[in-house]
């Protein structure tokens, strides 16, 4: 039974089944554990591993452990002999120069080289979230929240510390009392709030012979905290969220109150569920959700932050989490809880990897010679490619579902939560002028928000959709972009086999913004990622227009931020120009910015603004020309030619069709076409290629903190007649000049 559970693909089934071998002190179950210890992934379950083994091996079986060949049973013994403080530091020496990248790492910590806090540190670090909140002290002095373990203070006004810490209870929240309050009294010497349902265990002094009456109907709990100053019993009760109240240290019939007693706290276990938490029912609950309990879940009970970082506190495993109420709304943050396989955040998948035979599952981080994999627990793993005998990207979340762990009132607290996460306005770019109230209004445009896209529209007809997420593209774009007249004049996507051309379908999308060089990082082929952080301005229909705005950054392969970025979008109806145009207007303003350092656009021919055209609308094979300001007529005519429009237009359905392209004249270099007759259009506003006359040569600098402002118009036309280019640009980059 317990092999198949540690065997179970399910990492709750198998954590589950480790705490049942520990709990049970099933010392004959400890070589099952330590061949499990060598291929669990899961954080949580590998920490609850090692800890089984710590206390059911012991130190004489641990030792031996010290040199198997396999690096995570080397890491787990070397933990769990660190742990019963059994490996002298002459010993550890060796370790630091394992071949493991964790062995290695632990080692470090445990010489004190690494980041683990000293645990003889005079203050222990605050815990991520506050479990007990408002603390108040009827003396008026100073209490605290900190952490239960040895080494660590047990008063704020005393330099003595623990000694012995029940293992159960290690590294569990507390309040740190003061120690002059020995002589307090009453029934309200100290009240707190408390965030989760939790048990509240008081140390008492046992010197004090008799406890203090509202001590009393406190259960004993046998275990005893001991300092070098006294030892302390613990009594525990439960209580429920909201205000505790405790007494004071004695009731006055000892002739002195000897040291004060201090508070451990333990959060309640989630209770185990029948039945599977619905969206409907979560959403019904978010009603009464309390968005301090959520908090106290997510770093506590639900352990969410063991893999997802939200402002600074947990770990980077999964998506990072901050400012999410900027991002999404309630109902997509529980439907990525209950259902994590929906929607897969881009480059989150799960992968595996066999190297060297062993095996590894991870987030990638990077590729090439060598594969850098993101583990459970923010650990990585550099793999040499040459070692790599299977790579697998799964189509699934590592992330399990907690449609059978949370309940309702659980998920809808977490939600309320995550939706209260919103940043403070951006410093990257001017602040936007906040968009006045939309009142009812008959405009043609419509605007669907989904979990990675928006769907724009038309008096009913599609616009195109802007994707800011997808699992594929590490870039935002638009897709499937139409004129007001229904016709597609951007490329199907995906291209569909058989009838369009298939190439560069994660490159050409459909409308984007990228580069080939910029700090060394080519965005274009996807090396880099442009990463959606948030709507500076939400979606807004108004005034015969619909416009948003988003904020982006910029990272490099391995993860590093290169700049920031602030894309403001305006879709304008064509027949409220001057003159009026037979085309849905797109306008497009970029800022870039980086606070440290210069950007540096490279010497790329892919760079900039690009669209891909519907396959009947391109010169090769189709119907289409693509002409431009400066006279020239397709590939050969427009390839790397500086100019101030293009227009990629071609025949479908009796209609005339396209892509008509404007540069403002107030962006700060020229702009030249990288013209392509299979149907790719860019238009590159860093500089020309080189051998250009009497224009600068690259690369181009934006020295640090200063902003990069680039502007485009881009006009979806279609005409039962020739639409006149030069006219349209002119009307076009006077609607740009206009536009604030």
């Amino acid at each position: 039974m317990i092999a198949s559970a540690l065997a179970d693909k399910e990492a709750r089934v198998r954590f589950a089944a480790v705490q049942a071998v520990h709990q049970g002190r099933l010392a004959a179950l400890a070589a099952p554990l330590i061949s499990h210890a060598a291929v669990e992934k899961d954080r949580l379950t590998y920490y609850a591993t090692w800890h089984a083994l710590r206390d059911l091996a012991g130190e004489d079986k641990l030792r031996p452990l010290l040199q198997d060949k396999r690096g995570s049973v080397r890491c787990a013994a070397l933990m769990a002999l660190l742990d019963l403080q059994a490996m002298p530091k002459a010993e550890l020496h060796p370790f630091v120069h394992d071949e493991d990248e964790t062995v290695r790492g632990v080692a470090a910590l445990g010489l004190g080289i690494g980041t683990r806090p000293d645990p003889k540190a005079k203050l222990a670090l605050a815990p991520p979230f506050a479990l007990a909140t408002k603390i108040t002290s009827e003396s008026g002095r100073d209490y605290q929240v900190g952490t239960l373990r040895d080494g660590q203070p047990s008063y704020t006004d005393r330099k003595y510390v623990f000694k012995q810490v029940p293992e159960s209870l290690r590294d569990s929240p507390m309040i740190r009392t003061a120690n002059e309050d020995d002589r307090s009294r009453g029934n309200h010497s100290l009240t707190f709030d408390l965030a989760l349902e939790s048990t509240v265990i008081v140390a008492h002094d046992t010197r004090l012979k008799e406890r203090p009456a509202w001590l009393r109907d406190f259960a004993d709990t046998d275990q005893n905290v001991v300092t070098d100053d006294t030892t302390f019993h613990l009594w525990s009760k439960d209580f429920p969220v909201g205000k505790v109240s405790l007494g004071g240290n004695w009731d006055g019939k000892e002739p002195r109150g000897f040291a004060n007693y201090f508070v451990v706290l333990q959060p309640k276990p989630l209770p185990s569920r029948t039945m599977a938490t619905t969206e409907e029912a979560v959403l019904a609950a978010m009603r009464e959700a309390k968005p301090l309990r959520g908090e106290a879940l997510f770093f506590l009970s639900a352990a969410c932050a063991t893999c997802h970082r939200v402002g600074g506190r947990g770990i980077n495993f999964g998506p990072n989490l901050t400012n999410l109420g900027d991002r999404l709304e309630a109902k997509l943050i529980v439907q990525a809880m209950l259902e994590p396989n929906a929607v897969i955040t881009e480059g989150f998948s799960a992968h595996v990897v066999v190297a060297g035979g062993a095996n590894y599952f991870g987030m990638l981080l990077s590729s090439g010679k060598t594969l850098k994999l993101g583990l459970a627990g923010g650990q990585t793993v550099e793999l040499a490619a040459d070692t790599i005998t299977k790579h697998e990207t799964l189509p699934v979340s590592p992330m399990p579902s907690f449609s059978a762990v949370l309940g309702p009132q659980d998920v809808a607290d977490i939600t309320a939560w995550l939706i209260s996460q919103k940043s403070a306005p951006s410093a990257i770019t001017t602040p936007l002028p906040p968009s006045p109230p939309s009142p009812p209004t008959t405009d043609g445009f419509q605007v669907g928000q989904r979990a990675d896209s928006l769907s724009i529209s038309w008096q009913g007809r599609a616009v195109g959709d802007y994707v800011f997420r997808d699992a594929k593209i590490p870039r935002p774009y638009f897709a499937r972009l139409h004129a007001p007249d229904g016709t597609q004049v951007t490329r199907n996507f995906p291209p569909v086999e058989g009838q369009d051309a298939t190439d560069h379908d994660t490159m050409h999308p459909g409308l984007a913004l990228a580069f080939g060089d910029l700090n060394g990082v080519d965005f274009w082929r996807n090396k880099g990622r442009i990463g959606h952080v948030r709507f500076v301005r939400e979606p807004r229909v108004e005034g015969g227009r619909v416009s948003f705005a988003v904020e982006e950054k910029y990272l490099a392969p391995d993860g590093i931020e290169v700049c920031r970025g602030t894309n403001e979008f305006c879709f304008v109806a064509g027949d409220t120009l001057q003159p009026a145009l037979p085309g849905t207007l797109l306008m497009w303003n970029t800022t870039l910015r980086r606070a440290d350092g210069p950007l540096t656009f490279g010497p790329q021919h892919e760079m900039g603004l690009s669209f891909r055209m519907a396959t009947p609308l391109v010169v090769k094979g189709g119907t289409g020309s693509i002409l431009s300001s400066h006279g020239g007529k397709n590939e050969g005519g427009n390839w790397g030619r500086i100019g101030t429009w293009w227009d990629y237009t071609g025949t479908t359905n009796g209609s005339y069709a396209g892509v008509l392209v404007c540069a403002a004249t107030d962006n700060p270099r020229p702009v030249w076409s990288h013209a392509r007759d299979y149907g790719f259009l860019a238009m590159n506003p860093t500089g020309p290629p080189p051998g250009v006359k009497d224009v600068p040569s690259l690369p181009f600098t934006v020295p640090a903190g200063e902003p990069l402002r680039l502007k485009f118009g881009v006009l979806l036309h279609a005409s039962p007649e020739p639409m006149a280019p030069a006219k349209a640009a002119s009307a076009v980059s006077g609607a740009l000049k206009a536009w604030k």
